[in-house]
């Protein structure tokens, strides 16, 4: 599956001078009980988990755990509560379609602007072969031995 990197409009600087920045992101479908979502999250290389924020988990239905949350680190070194639920992600282009459960990691923020959506190693790339293409701005992914045969 291939997926086009979203371009974003930033303040032009030394290291991007165009005032562009190119950016692996993917649609992906978050199902839970309740409902299904399709959002938008940046495949992420460097973050040990799948985050995303806890208002995604309400409206979806998911039910968190609140007594087996535990802190992660993040940019900076600042420290997150990360906190677990179950959640069945799907991801699809043309005819072609992943999908698998995984537990991920919800971030509650004070702010809306705050919200994020990483796809890191645990519960998403684990699962898949990703080569990132700069001079295309493609990403693609290609299920790997690890993802899991029984889908939903």
């Amino acid at each position: 599956m291939r997926f086009r990197y979203a371009a974003y409009e930033v303040d032009p600087s030394p290291t991007v001078p165009s005032g562009v920045l190119y950016r692996p992101e993917v649609t992906i479908d978050v199902i839970g009980p309740r409902r299904i979502e399709t959002i938008q999250a940046l495949v992420d290389t460097g973050s040990d988990e799948t985050v995303f924020p806890a208002s995604l988990a309400n409206a979806i239905g998911v039910r968190l755990d609140h007594a087996s949350a535990g802190q992660a680190s993040a940019v900076g070194g600042h420290t997150v509560q990360l906190i677990p639920g179950s959640v069945t992600l799907q991801i699809a282009e043309g005819e072609r379609m992943y999908r698998w459960q995984t537990i991920v990691g919800f971030l509650e923020v004070e702010q809306p602007e705050d919200e994020v959506a990483l796809l890191g190693y645990a519960g998403f790339l684990e699962f898949f072969r990703a080569t990132f293409d700069s001079e295309s701005h493609e990403l693609e992914l290609t299920a790997n031995d690890r993802f899991p045969l029984a889908n939903d």
